[in-house]
Protein backbone atom coordinates (compact mmCIF):
# COMPACT_ATOMS: atom_id res chain seq x y z
CA UNK A 1 0.00 0.00 0.00
CA UNK A 2 1.09 3.27 -0.99
CA UNK A 3 1.57 6.12 1.97
CA UNK A 4 -1.40 7.87 0.17
CA UNK A 5 -3.58 5.03 -0.17
CA UNK A 6 -4.95 5.13 3.17
CA UNK A 7 -6.83 8.49 2.09
CA UNK A 8 -8.47 7.30 -0.88
CA UNK A 9 -11.56 4.91 -1.10
CA UNK A 10 -10.69 2.42 -3.02
CA UNK A 11 -10.37 0.27 0.75
CA UNK A 12 -14.06 0.97 0.98
CA UNK A 13 -14.86 -0.07 -3.24
CA UNK A 14 -12.87 -3.06 -2.61
CA UNK A 15 -13.54 -4.13 1.09
CA UNK A 16 -16.69 -6.28 0.17
CA UNK A 17 -17.76 -8.12 -3.23
CA UNK A 18 -21.35 -7.43 -3.35
CA UNK A 19 -20.17 -3.97 -2.82
CA UNK A 20 -18.17 -3.69 -5.76
CA UNK A 21 -21.27 -5.14 -8.20
CA UNK A 22 -23.22 -2.94 -6.86
CA UNK A 23 -21.32 -0.05 -7.77
CA UNK A 24 -21.17 -1.82 -11.12
CA UNK A 25 -25.09 -2.47 -11.82
CA UNK A 26 -25.49 1.09 -10.68
CA UNK A 27 -22.94 2.51 -12.97
CA UNK A 28 -23.64 0.96 -15.98
CA UNK A 29 -27.43 1.17 -15.60
CA UNK A 30 -26.54 5.16 -15.64
CA UNK A 31 -24.11 4.87 -18.21
CA UNK A 32 -26.62 2.47 -20.70
CA UNK A 33 -29.48 5.53 -19.60
CA UNK A 34 -27.50 8.21 -20.97
CA UNK A 35 -26.39 6.59 -24.12
CA UNK A 36 -29.90 4.77 -24.69
CA UNK A 37 -31.53 8.34 -24.72
CA UNK A 38 -28.71 10.26 -26.85
CA UNK A 39 -29.18 7.50 -29.80
CA UNK A 40 -32.75 8.03 -29.76
CA UNK A 41 -32.59 11.73 -29.68
CA UNK A 42 -29.94 11.76 -32.36
CA UNK A 43 -31.62 9.16 -34.53
CA UNK A 44 -28.05 6.77 -34.74
CA UNK A 45 -28.46 3.26 -36.06
CA UNK A 46 -27.15 0.71 -34.45
CA UNK A 47 -23.21 0.14 -35.46
CA UNK A 48 -20.61 -1.62 -35.29
CA UNK A 49 -18.50 1.29 -34.30
CA UNK A 50 -21.71 1.97 -30.88
CA UNK A 51 -21.20 -1.42 -29.71
CA UNK A 52 -17.23 -1.65 -29.95
CA UNK A 53 -17.39 1.84 -27.83
CA UNK A 54 -19.59 0.61 -25.66
CA UNK A 55 -17.35 -2.64 -24.82
CA UNK A 56 -15.01 -0.28 -24.29
CA UNK A 57 -17.21 2.08 -21.65
CA UNK A 58 -18.07 -1.14 -19.97
CA UNK A 59 -14.52 -3.04 -19.63
CA UNK A 60 -13.18 0.41 -17.92
CA UNK A 61 -15.89 0.61 -15.42
CA UNK A 62 -15.13 -2.79 -14.53
CA UNK A 63 -11.23 -2.77 -14.21
CA UNK A 64 -11.76 0.74 -12.35
CA UNK A 65 -14.03 -0.98 -9.53
CA UNK A 66 -12.57 -4.47 -9.61
CA UNK A 67 -9.08 -3.79 -9.61
CA UNK A 68 -7.48 -5.31 -6.27
CA UNK A 69 -5.00 -2.35 -6.00
CA UNK A 70 -4.95 0.42 -3.09
CA UNK A 71 -4.81 2.32 -5.10
CA UNK A 72 -5.96 1.30 -9.03
CA UNK A 73 -2.42 -0.88 -10.32
CA UNK A 74 -0.83 2.00 -13.09
CA UNK A 75 -1.43 -0.18 -16.03
CA UNK A 76 -5.35 -0.34 -15.26
CA UNK A 77 -5.73 3.09 -14.70
CA UNK A 78 -4.05 4.10 -17.64
CA UNK A 79 -6.79 2.11 -19.34
CA UNK A 80 -9.45 3.67 -17.55
CA UNK A 81 -8.05 6.98 -18.56
CA UNK A 82 -7.80 5.94 -22.23
CA UNK A 83 -11.11 4.80 -22.59
CA UNK A 84 -13.42 7.75 -22.92
CA UNK A 85 -10.94 9.26 -25.58
CA UNK A 86 -10.77 5.72 -27.55
CA UNK A 87 -14.38 5.04 -26.96
CA UNK A 88 -15.04 8.45 -28.49
CA UNK A 89 -12.81 8.11 -31.40
CA UNK A 90 -14.30 4.66 -32.29
CA UNK A 91 -17.58 6.21 -32.58
CA UNK A 92 -16.47 9.72 -34.13
CA UNK A 93 -18.72 9.38 -36.89
CA UNK A 94 -21.84 9.19 -34.34
CA UNK A 95 -20.09 12.69 -32.24
CA UNK A 96 -21.97 15.41 -34.74
CA UNK A 97 -25.41 13.80 -35.31
CA UNK A 98 -25.68 14.13 -31.35
CA UNK A 99 -24.55 17.59 -30.76
CA UNK A 100 -27.28 18.62 -33.78
CA UNK A 101 -30.01 16.97 -31.81
CA UNK A 102 -28.43 18.68 -28.83
CA UNK A 103 -28.18 15.41 -26.54
CA UNK A 104 -25.48 14.24 -24.64
CA UNK A 105 -22.01 13.04 -26.08
CA UNK A 106 -22.25 9.29 -24.65
CA UNK A 107 -19.04 8.50 -25.13
CA UNK A 108 -17.98 11.78 -23.24
CA UNK A 109 -20.56 10.53 -20.10
CA UNK A 110 -20.22 7.58 -19.52
CA UNK A 111 -16.36 8.08 -20.01
CA UNK A 112 -16.26 10.60 -17.40
CA UNK A 113 -18.21 8.50 -14.99
CA UNK A 114 -15.35 6.12 -15.17
CA UNK A 115 -12.49 9.05 -14.77
CA UNK A 116 -14.96 10.15 -11.40
CA UNK A 117 -14.35 6.57 -10.01
CA UNK A 118 -10.98 6.36 -10.71
CA UNK A 119 -10.38 9.77 -8.80
CA UNK A 120 -11.83 7.91 -6.28
CA UNK A 121 -9.46 5.10 -6.41
CA UNK A 122 -6.66 7.17 -5.69
CA UNK A 123 -5.34 8.35 -9.78
CA UNK A 124 -6.08 11.93 -9.32
CA UNK A 125 -3.42 12.76 -12.14
CA UNK A 126 -4.16 10.43 -14.70
CA UNK A 127 -7.97 11.27 -14.19
CA UNK A 128 -6.99 14.76 -15.11
CA UNK A 129 -5.34 13.65 -17.99
CA UNK A 130 -7.97 11.14 -19.10
CA UNK A 131 -10.69 14.01 -18.87
CA UNK A 132 -8.14 16.15 -20.99
CA UNK A 133 -8.10 13.30 -23.54
CA UNK A 134 -11.68 13.15 -23.85
CA UNK A 135 -12.48 16.54 -24.34
CA UNK A 136 -9.55 16.69 -27.37
CA UNK A 137 -11.64 13.54 -28.81
CA UNK A 138 -14.80 15.27 -28.74
CA UNK A 139 -13.67 18.00 -30.09
CA UNK A 140 -11.88 16.49 -32.60
CA UNK A 141 -14.30 14.70 -33.70
CA UNK A 142 -17.20 17.27 -33.73
CA UNK A 143 -16.70 18.78 -37.33
CA UNK A 144 -16.49 22.35 -36.17
CA UNK A 145 -19.84 22.12 -33.96
CA UNK A 146 -20.21 25.29 -32.05
CA UNK A 147 -21.44 23.76 -28.99
CA UNK A 148 -18.84 21.26 -28.56
CA UNK A 149 -17.06 22.99 -26.21
CA UNK A 150 -20.07 22.77 -23.88
CA UNK A 151 -20.66 19.45 -24.29
CA UNK A 152 -17.27 18.26 -23.72
CA UNK A 153 -16.77 19.40 -20.20
CA UNK A 154 -19.03 16.97 -19.00
CA UNK A 155 -16.07 14.76 -18.05
CA UNK A 156 -14.77 17.61 -16.31
CA UNK A 157 -17.59 17.93 -14.13
CA UNK A 158 -17.49 14.68 -13.34
CA UNK A 159 -14.12 14.07 -12.60
CA UNK A 160 -14.56 17.43 -10.16
CA UNK A 161 -17.20 16.43 -8.33
CA UNK A 162 -15.51 13.08 -7.62
CA UNK A 163 -12.05 15.09 -6.53
CA UNK A 164 -14.33 17.22 -4.36
CA UNK A 165 -15.68 14.47 -2.46
CA UNK A 166 -12.89 12.60 -2.29
CA UNK A 167 -11.49 15.23 -0.38
CA UNK A 168 -13.77 15.90 1.99
CA UNK A 169 -13.76 12.54 2.87
CA UNK A 170 -9.77 11.93 3.18
CA UNK A 171 -9.43 13.27 6.36
CA UNK A 172 -12.34 10.72 7.43
CA UNK A 173 -10.93 7.73 5.92
CA UNK A 174 -7.37 7.86 7.00
CA UNK A 175 -9.15 8.09 10.55
CA UNK A 176 -10.47 5.19 9.94
CA UNK A 177 -7.79 3.58 8.48
CA UNK A 178 -5.59 4.55 11.61
CA UNK A 179 -8.16 2.84 13.98
CA UNK A 180 -8.39 -0.36 11.91
CA UNK A 181 -4.74 -0.12 12.08
CA UNK A 182 -4.68 0.01 16.18
CA UNK A 183 -7.43 -2.35 16.46
CA UNK A 184 -5.75 -5.07 14.48
CA UNK A 185 -2.22 -4.31 16.55
CA UNK A 186 -4.71 -4.98 19.81
CA UNK A 187 -6.06 -8.06 18.65
CA UNK A 188 -3.17 -9.22 17.47
CA UNK A 189 -1.51 -8.96 21.32
CA UNK A 190 -3.93 -10.24 23.02
CA UNK A 191 -4.44 -13.32 21.15
CA UNK A 192 -0.76 -13.31 21.73
CA UNK A 193 -1.48 -13.16 25.23
CA UNK A 194 -4.34 -15.34 25.35
CA UNK A 195 -2.22 -18.63 23.65
CA UNK A 196 0.77 -17.51 26.10
CA UNK A 197 -2.20 -18.07 28.99
CA UNK A 198 -3.52 -21.24 27.11
CA UNK A 199 0.05 -22.38 26.89
CA UNK A 200 0.87 -21.67 30.74
CA UNK A 201 -2.36 -23.30 32.06
CA UNK A 202 -1.85 -26.42 29.83
CA UNK A 203 1.97 -27.09 31.15
CA UNK A 204 0.72 -26.28 34.84
CA UNK A 205 -2.55 -28.73 34.49
CA UNK A 206 -0.48 -31.29 33.31
CA UNK A 207 2.23 -30.83 35.98
CA UNK A 208 0.06 -31.32 38.21
CA UNK A 209 -2.11 -34.39 36.93
CA UNK A 210 1.61 -36.41 36.87
CA UNK A 211 3.35 -34.87 39.75
CA UNK A 212 0.32 -34.33 42.30
CA UNK A 213 0.22 -38.19 43.24
CA UNK A 214 3.74 -38.21 44.30
CA UNK A 215 3.48 -35.27 45.83
CA UNK A 216 0.42 -36.34 47.85
CA UNK A 217 2.30 -39.75 48.99
CA UNK A 218 5.48 -37.50 49.83
CA UNK A 219 3.11 -35.18 51.81
CA UNK A 220 1.70 -37.84 53.58
CA UNK A 221 5.14 -39.49 54.60
CA UNK A 222 4.33 -42.60 52.80
CA UNK A 223 7.66 -44.35 52.32
CA UNK A 224 9.12 -44.81 48.63
CA UNK A 225 10.58 -47.96 47.16
CA UNK A 226 14.30 -47.54 45.56
CA UNK A 227 12.49 -47.98 42.03
CA UNK A 228 9.67 -45.29 43.47
CA UNK A 229 12.60 -42.93 44.24
CA UNK A 230 14.44 -43.75 40.62
CA UNK A 231 10.62 -42.79 39.19
CA UNK A 232 10.33 -39.68 41.42
CA UNK A 233 13.94 -38.22 40.02
CA UNK A 234 13.11 -39.32 36.31
CA UNK A 235 9.57 -37.55 36.81
CA UNK A 236 11.04 -34.93 37.79
CA UNK A 237 14.19 -34.67 35.48
CA UNK A 238 11.07 -34.67 32.97
CA UNK A 239 9.01 -31.85 33.88
CA UNK A 240 11.74 -29.74 34.35
CA UNK A 241 13.06 -30.30 30.86
CA UNK A 242 9.88 -29.48 29.35
CA UNK A 243 9.24 -26.40 31.37
CA UNK A 244 12.88 -25.43 30.08
CA UNK A 245 12.02 -26.20 25.88
CA UNK A 246 10.80 -23.94 23.98
CA UNK A 247 8.54 -25.87 22.44
CA UNK A 248 7.28 -29.04 24.70
CA UNK A 249 7.75 -32.31 23.19
CA UNK A 250 4.22 -34.81 22.80
CA UNK A 251 3.79 -36.72 25.77
CA UNK A 252 4.16 -39.73 24.17
CA UNK A 253 7.63 -39.03 23.42
CA UNK A 254 9.26 -39.22 27.56
CA UNK A 255 6.81 -43.05 27.48
CA UNK A 256 8.79 -44.25 24.06
CA UNK A 257 11.92 -42.68 25.94
CA UNK A 258 11.44 -44.62 29.13
CA UNK A 259 10.25 -47.97 27.01
CA UNK A 260 13.97 -47.70 25.29
CA UNK A 261 15.94 -46.10 27.96
CA UNK A 262 19.38 -48.12 29.90
CA UNK A 263 20.29 -47.37 32.87
CA UNK A 264 23.06 -45.20 31.98
CA UNK A 265 20.84 -43.35 30.00
CA UNK A 266 18.99 -42.60 33.21
CA UNK A 267 22.03 -41.82 35.14
CA UNK A 268 23.28 -39.23 31.99
CA UNK A 269 19.91 -37.22 31.66
CA UNK A 270 19.87 -36.94 35.58
CA UNK A 271 23.47 -35.35 35.49
CA UNK A 272 22.06 -33.02 32.92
Amino acid sequence: MTPDSSGDLSRLLSAHRSTMVTIIAVVLATDAAVMIRSVRRAELPLSVTLVAAAIVIVAATVVVVLDTGKPIHTYAAVFVASAGAVATLIASDQVTAELDANTSVWTAYTGGSALAMLVLRGRNILAWTGTGATWLAVVLASDGNPTVYVQAIVPLVNVAIAAAFAAIMRPTLRSLHELEVESTARAVKQARLDAQNAERKRQLDRLDRRARPMLERIAAAVPFQPDEREECRLLEAELRDELRAPTPPPPASYTHLRAHETRQDIVCRLLL
